[in-house]
């Protein structure tokens, strides 16, 4: 007798690209429109940053795992993908748009 196991549901690798390039695009415009007040040496609330930025990942990749219906065991894939996508961005920002 063969017994039919349903077919393991996989996650759209497109969705985690286009929420890397969302979250990216959110980590920039905080950056470029923060970053002159914040990231200075000497600034007590760097510390708090350091914390909230811990915070506000793991926020995201609970959205991450939401939005794009992960499951447990393919979470570290996804977050992968989502940090592989900013990463390349962060690339190519600081080659080809510097100043």
């Amino acid at each position: 007798m063969i017994q039919m196991t349903p077919s393991k549901k996989t996650f759209n690798p497109i969705l985690l690209v286009i929420l890397g390039v969302v979250y990216w695009l959110e980590a920039l415009l905080f950056i470029r429109f923060g970053g002159e007040e914040l990231f200075v040496n000497g600034n007590p609330w760097m510390l708090l940053l350091f914390v909230a930025a811990l915070l506000i990942a793991w926020v995201l990749v609970k959205v991450s795992a939401i939005v794009g219906k992960i499951d447990r065991q393919d979470l570290l894939s996804a977050v992968a993908i989502v940090a592989l996508t900013a990463m390349f961005l962060d690339g190519v920002a600081l080659t080809w748009f510097q100043g």
